[in-house]
């Protein structure tokens, strides 16, 4: 399994792709797409995660964590941003974007950009903070973007919500597929 992760130190994350995939792990389980039962719980050991971020200091920190002797050796740090990831197409199951939708500036280029390096039966996962939660943690409420604005920004772009759910005390969580162009009206 091959995994796109953005948002790299997001407040609420000690260990950035653990909790992530725990969540996954947790709310697509019992959901019917072949690769649910048996790779969310981990990416495997041959499957990859590439962590994606535009600011250096970030990727020099995510270094410094990964030479940890219990750290993870299966992150590939990647230098891009959400619309521009620098992956090749159709080469990933599974695109997150934890805790960082509200940042991002482009939200139709980088569903694009998910949708070109997903590969056919993969997944989009947005993880992001409720505006009607308590702050802090997390970003100020104003710069929150609430579930039910984020699902008409992915529907717009063809996307189909698998679920959706709350995500903890103050997030919530969208699992999405591609929309098949063909059967719609």
């Amino acid at each position: 399994m091959q995994v796109v992760l953005y948002g790299l130190l997001a407040e609420r994350q000690l260990c950035c792709h653990v909790r992530v995939f725990e969540t996954l792990r947790r709310e697509i389980h019992d959901l019917p797409f072949p690769w649910a039962q048996q790779r969310t719980r981990r990416v495997g050991p041959v499957g990859r995660v590439f962590a994606v971020e535009w600011r250096p200091w970030v990727i020099d920190e995510l270094r410094a964590r990964l030479t940890d002797p219990i750290a993870s050796d299966n992150i590939d740090l990647v230098v891009g941003r959400p619309a521009d990831t620098h992956l090749a197409t159709a080469s990933c199951d599974l695109v997150i974007f934890a805790d960082i939708w509200h940042e991002i500036e482009d939200h139709d280029a980088a569903l694009d950009e998910a949708r070109r390096i997903l590969r056919p039966e993969g997944r989009l996962a947005i993880l992001n903070w409720r505006p009607d939660a308590l702050c802090p943690p997390g970003p100020p409420i104003e710069h929150r973007v609430s579930m039910r604005s984020t699902l008409c920004t992915v529907e717009r772009k063809s996307w189909t919500l698998v679920k959706a759910g709350t995500s903890g005390f103050d997030g919530y969580l969208l699992i999405l597929e591609t929309t098949d162009e063909s059967v719609q009206s």
